[in-house]
Parts: C-alpha cells; sequence; structure tokens
C-alpha cells in the first residue's frame, strides 16, 4: 500500500525495499566480526563474558540468515512491482 500511496517506482522503490535490508545486514556482520575480534583478543576474560559475546554472536548470525532470507523476498517485491 505504501507503494501505491508513494508512488515509487525504479531506483526509487529499490531504495526503499531493499537497501534498509543491506545496511541491516552490513551492521550485522561488522558486529559479528567486532564481537568476534573482541573474543580473541581477551583471552583472559571471564567464561562469562566469552559466553555473553558467543550469545551475541549467534543471536546477530541468526539476524543475518533471516534478513537474507528476507531481503530476497522484498527484492522479489520490487522486480514485480517495477514490472508493473
Amino acid at each position: 500500500m505504501a507503494i501505491h500511496r508513494n508512488q515509487l517506482e525504479g531506483a526509487r522503490l529499490y531504495h526503499w525495499l531493499c537497501t534498509p535490508m543491506i545496511a541491516c545486514q552490513t551492521a550485522s556482520c561488522a558486529l559479528i566480526l567486532a564481537l568476534l575480534w573482541n573474543i580473541h583478543s581477551s583471552a583472559e576474560s571471564s567464561i562469562y563474558y566469552h559466553t555473553f559475546e558467543l550469545a551475541a554472536v549467534v543471536a546477530l548470525s541468526i539476524r543475518m540468515l533471516h534478513l537474507k532470507l528476507r531481503s530476497r523476498s522484498m527484492c522479489a517485491l520490487w522486480k514485480r512491482a517495477a514490472a508493473h
């Protein structure tokens, strides 16, 4: 409905649908890499700290997978809407 209300088409439609998904994937990837580097560089930290960081890595990885699947459907919607 928002697509029709805002009369989005072409490149504007792509940016409206796909760019936020790509940005979230990139941010999640950067956070995962930062957490993994932090785990590697702080070997003397407590087990609780490492457990928390590993839990965050798992949660962000699941989020990235969800975003990847969701971005496929959003970009497919863009292609369908752009064809009309």
